[in-house]
């Protein structure tokens, strides 16, 4: 059996492995949730309550029951494999106070500590902006020029909205039309941290992008355009980031 082969193998029987397990975490775990048909990494932000765990995945908070087809304990593949398909991991952040835009060469994300009960209109730009700025998968996701419409409110449909990650479906759910610039930044080296001329990101940019704000089963508003990514090709490279907060 090849070395490459035998690595893929042992991963595979890891994680299958892991699966037959009933999961049980603590807050700070690192975890891998299985949402749109992969597994992403998240973070254990609280404990079982109510047969639940709370997962933050870049900055949105989400439900996970204990599960092992829907959570696990993260499964970084073996080095062999990482060199194999080019899988790089995101750097450690370095001793001492290094935000994480420094990391990037940019500003740091929005952060939003609380999110809105209650949706208003007025309320989806600033909710879009604290789920479109995160770090995720070693890359950092910033955003300018925002403009959000709010188009209907209308009941869940299962078609449209079942992949809404953590996605109440009682309630109701707003229709957007979002027009802005997004900046996906990678990462760069220590020794560039204070170095103002370094240019890691690529610019794309979306006009009138169909999304929706829907409430979670957490109960915070989230504000997302699922298919960016899908329907967009990068507009620059190694462009300056964005240097204001929207």
């Amino acid at each position: 059996m090849r070395p490459l082969t035998f690595l893929l193998a042992a991963f595979a029987c890891i994680s299958f492995a892991q699966a037959q397990q009933a999961p049980t975490f603590k807050s700070g775990d690192s975890v891998d949730f299985y949402t749109f048909g992969k597994w992403i990494p998240c973070t254990v932000a609280s404990p079982l309550v109510a047969g639940a765990y709370s997962v933050r995945c870049g900055s949105i908070e989400l439900r996970a029951k204990p599960n092992p087809q829907e959570l696990r304990m993260h499964a970084a593949p073996p080095p062999g494999v990482q060199a194999a398909f080019g899988i790089e991991s995101a750097p450690a952040p370095r001793s001492g106070d290094i935000s994480i835009g420094a990391r990037y060469g940019t500003r740091d994300p929005r952060i939003c500590n609380r999110r809105p009960d209650h949706f208003t209109s007025v309320q989806a730009r600033e909710v879009f902006i604290c789920d479109a700025e995160h770090e995720f998968n070693g890359r950092l996701y910033l955003v300018s020029d925002v403009s959000v419409d709010v188009v209907k409110s209308r009941p869940f449909d299962s078609s449209i909205d079942a992949r809404k990650p953590g996605i109440d479906r009682s309630q109701p759910v707003f229709d957007i039309r979002a027009t802005y610039n997004n900046y996906q930044c990678s990462p760069i080296p220590a020794s560039h941290f204070d170095n103002p001329n370094i240019r890691t990101c690529d610019q794309f940019h979306a006009t009138g992008a169909s999304g929706g704000c829907y409430k979670s089963t957490a109960g915070d508003w989230h504000c997302t355009v699922p298919e960016f990514n899908a329907s967009t090709i990068a507009v620059a490279k190694d462009v300056a980031p964005p240097t204001i907060i929207e």
